[in-house]
């Protein structure tokens, strides 16, 4: 059983219901229920919040299901920020509708505000701004603030800014985008004082970076992409020297901790080896509201492209995007880079704004963009780590529901494995509000309900990768000795794991 609060946001009227059901597959359901696979995603009429994983009161997964104006098709973000849905009574909250007018919308408990509220410039002035008559509303009950910024006007890749005892997370590029280009939501405040029980489950599912970076980074070196995936081309021991004489001095001398991610994306993913331009490019990112992960993938493009002559950019300097520049890279490529996220948060660039495939398609870059095509035109990018598990078929495209540090198998061996992760993070956020999780229950169709989406919206992969991405699949398969092409191995992964959501074959 579990209690969802439903907003309405064209009558600007909510409601509760119990249901007998669990969070995620109440939340597939009513994707079905509202046929939002026949909508566009900017025309899409729901966005769900769910709790899921409870590790302890404090600390309770969040799920956002929605479909997602990169993929095309349904996605499920998962963050942190549940035990603030739970706080208001609820295990879900559903958003149906279009308001009238951009508002910034106020949950307590199961009560509902409208603030008339545009999209602001600065997330974290506007942050400060609404603390102080949000904390009036609350009257000291506990509440998050989630904002957008202008990147979910000018971009499909918006996100949400997550701000928890001025501590800053992000949500999973797109979402921001629907909320605002659809929705109308420039943000929301969630939070109450109901009664959270402090409920324990022995299942440690997400392998947070719980390391400093440096040690990060030296465990796994020949997992994380340099210059745009670059250095998939060079050998072991030329690696080995970059590591050695650029990025571990890096690291190892940083004066403020960083999440890897954000850190390789606008660093050294871009040829920028200076904490002080990092740091300025993760908080002007966040600033805007922009999706790091996504937004670093479009920037590694653009600047290689300028590197090779495909792409120029009126009053900039040719970027340096070789590994013999890497000493003098850091202030270019920096400059280039700010230059271009300022221009398309304010639409001045809105074409930076759109798919990386159909970026990559225009400049003629495919054979430099690394990005995971689907059939209906639209794609997807992966976390950043070499790991076949990331980019091969998945039902969901994030490090939480697949390998991401690679386990060297046969395809059908692969799949079996790639599921079985997809499986468990699924299944332990799939939870009703007694903390009952499906690990041991018959699968249904839930999953098949997921693919059956995807091919309604015709966002399957249509294994015509980029040439960058086979190259990242041949050092993969030269490394651990793997003796198929990609388009043998593409074929049989991918029909195990149809087989797989099917139940027509056993989860190795």
């Amino acid at each position: 059983m579990i209690r969802v609060l439903f907003i309405d946001l064209y009558k600007k009227e909510s409601k509760n219901y119990i249901t007998d059901s669990k969070t995620l597959d109440h939340s597939i359901n009513l994707h079905f229920d509202y046929k939002t696979y026949e909508k566009d995603p900017f025309e899409n009429n729901l966005t769900i919040f769910s709790v899921g994983h409870q590790k302890n009161k404090d600390n309770i997964n969040s799920l956002i299901i929605y479909r997602s104006p990169i993929t095309g098709s349904l996605d499920i973000n998962l963050s942190s920020f549940g035990k603030y849905i739970r706080l208001t009574g609820n295990d879900i909250i559903v958003l149906y509708g279009k308001l009238d007018k951009k508002y910034f919308i106020i949950i307590e408990n199961d009560n509902v505000i409208f603030l008339e509220n545009d999209i602001p410039e600065d997330v974290y002035k506007r942050k400060e701004e609404l603390y102080n008559t949000l904390k009036d509303i609350y009257g000291g009950k506990d509440f998050i603030i989630l904002l957008n910024g202008l990147g979910s006007k000018f971009t499909i890749y918006g996100n949400l800014i997550i701000f928890e005892n001025n501590k800053i997370k992000v949500t999973k590029g797109g979402t921001g985008s629907v909320l605002y280009r659809y929705h109308n939501i420039s943000g929301l405040s969630i939070g109450g004082d109901n009664k959270i029980e402090n409920k324990r489950l022995d299942i440690e599912l997400i392998e947070g970076e719980k390391e400093l970076i440096k040690n990060f980074y030296q465990s796994i070196p020949d997992k994380i992409p340099i210059l745009n995936y670059r250095n998939i081309y060079l050998s072991e021991e030329e690696n080995k020297k970059i590591f050695d004489d650029y990025i571990y001095p890096l690291v190892n001398n940083l004066r403020k901790e960083y999440p890897y991610e954000p850190f390789n994306m606008l660093g050294p993913f871009l040829g920028i080896l200076n904490e002080e331009y990092i740091r300025d490019l993760i908080e002007l990112s966040n600033r805007y509201g922009l999706d790091i992960l996504y937004l670093g993938y479009i920037l590694g493009t653009i600047l290689e492209g300028i590197y090779i002559g495909k792409v120029f950019v009126r009053d900039l300097n040719k970027s340096l995007f070789d590994f013999k520049d890497l000493d003098k890279s850091s202030e270019v490529n920096y400059n280039i880079a700010k230059y271009l996220i300022q221009k398309l948060s304010y639409g001045e660039l809105s074409l930076l704004g759109k798919d990386i495939k159909y970026i990559s398609n225009l400049f003629d870059l495919n054979d430099i963009a690394v990005y995971i095509p689907f059939n209906n035109k639209s794609s997807t990018v992966f976390n950043p780590y070499i790991s076949l598990g990331l980019f091969l078929p998945n039902l969901i495209y994030d490090k939480y529901f697949s390998d991401y540090l690679m386990n060297a198998m046969n395809p059908i061996e692969y799949s079996g494995f790639n599921f079985g992760k997809f499986e468990l993070t699924y299944e332990v956020n799939n939870v009703d509000n007694n903390e009952n999780i499906g690990l041991n229950v018959k699968r249904e169709k839930r999953f098949s309900k997921i693919f059956e989406y995807h091919k309604l919206t015709n966002s399957i992969p249509d294994k015509n990768y980029p040439k960058r991405l086979i190259d990242i699949y041949n050092k993969i398969a030269k490394k651990y000795n793997i003796n198929y092409t990609f388009d043998q191995y593409f074929d049989e992964y991918f029909n195990s794991y149809q087989k797989i959501i099917y139940n027509k074959a056993p989860v190795v």
